[in-house]
């Protein structure tokens, strides 16, 4: 069950429903891609320094080698949001949502950083896709695909049954390529009890 708090929130972006439901939200950047990574892990998280939701993002081709999306390339290297920085530049953003599993089991440093005792929330797989809101009728881009951990408390969309079977390739594919990446935080030496002590400093 995700938070009702009375609010219209159709056709609102993730970061702008979270900001809905609790205040101020920030991105802190756990890892972020470059030259030879095309991903890149974001904490979002609120004044309180409560994680909200945690994502991955896998960026795309079309996005990485398009030299019109070389500026708004280097902002997301700074650290910004990805749906209000495509926003900003003019673009409509929205989400092609592709899977959702509801019962996703929380690991202690996910519960301590969401500040949470539930043993189970939420995980979202989705495309980011965009289009000039100059020229609607051209053909969309797909940025990434975003594989996000919700807040317990937020409720995820809901995906048709025929879609998830359409997408199962690419499912299992990216669900793997996400493992990759929290290992790839661990065996650094990098935990996200250690990134969650740090932003709640900051």
């Amino acid at each position: 069950m995700g938070l009702d708090f009375g609010f219209d929130l159709k056709g609102k972006t993730h970061v702008e429903i979270l900001k809905v439901l609790f205040g101020d939200i920030r991105a802190v950047v756990l890892q972020q891609h470059d030259g030879t990574k095309k991903s890149r892990q974001v904490a979002l998280i609120d004044r309180m320094g409560v994680l909200r939701t945690f994502a991955t993002t896998f960026f795309s081709e079309d996005f990485l080698q398009d030299p019109k999306f070389r500026e708004i390339e280097e902002k997301l290297r700074e650290g910004r949001m990805i749906a209000e920085t495509f926003q900003a530049a003019g673009y409509d953003v929205w989400r092609d949502n592709l899977y959702v599993e509801k019962v996703f089991p929380l690991i202690p440093e996910m519960q301590k950083a969401f500040d949470t005792i539930a043993s189970s929330t939420a995980r979202v797989m989705s495309h980011f896709m965009v289009r000039p809101k100059e020229f609607p009728w051209t053909t969309p881009t797909c940025v990434g695909t975003i594989i996000e951990i919700y807040d317990p408390g937020v409720a995820p969309p809901d995906v048709p049954e025929e879609k998830t079977k359409s997408s199962i390739t690419e499912i299992l594919i990216y669900k793997v390529l996400y493992c990759v990446e929290l290992l790839g935080l661990r065996t650094a030496g990098v935990s996200l009890c250690q990134f969650e002590a740090g932003w709640r400093r900051k």
